[in-house]
């Protein structure tokens, strides 16, 4: 598996372990392609009309930033650095002109590879992974 393929899957496994369906239903979703579906049916129901205006994209980066309740991404600076160290995608000694880069690019990143989800591109296999749990994981990483 190539690097950016390697980084393509954990990047969408971390969006899809960060799906939170606890306010809209009692009923857990198993497979990623349930979190697709749920996450997709929450961002159009939410945001058809901004979608109208500016196009799928461009209103999924506005839809992430504004941290909707179906996803628990990350969205302290601190911790989407740390996300960045353990991807691969920063050193673990980074400068502070590339910690300024990726934090410009994370939103319109995770609004590109979730839209790439909803299209059915490069879906990863259904792993059970809690958000908590994934962020225990980067911890752990980190702790090495």
């Amino acid at each position: 598996m190539s690097r950016s393929s390697e980084l393509d899957t954990m990047i969408k496994t971390y969006i899809l372990s960060t799906t939170c369906n606890d306010w809209h239903s009692d009923t857990p979703l198993l497979t990623n392609q349930e979190k697709i579906d749920f996450i997709q049916g929450c961002f159009v129901s939410e945001f058809q009309w901004y979608i109208d205006r500016v196009g799928r994209r461009p209103a999924l980066k506005v839809y992430l930033m504004g941290l909707p309740s179906c996803l628990d991404l990350e969205f302290y600076n601190f911790e989407i650095l740390k996300l960045a160290v353990i991807w691969g995608v920063l050193p673990e000694k980074y400068k502070d002109k590339a910690a300024d880069k990726f934090l410009q690019s994370y939103w319109s990143m995770m609004a590109n590879k979730l839209d790439q989800l909803f299209r059915g591109h490069r879906i990863p296999e259904d792993v059970q992974i809690t958000p908590a749990v994934y962020r225990e994981t980067l911890d752990l990483e980190l702790l090495k």
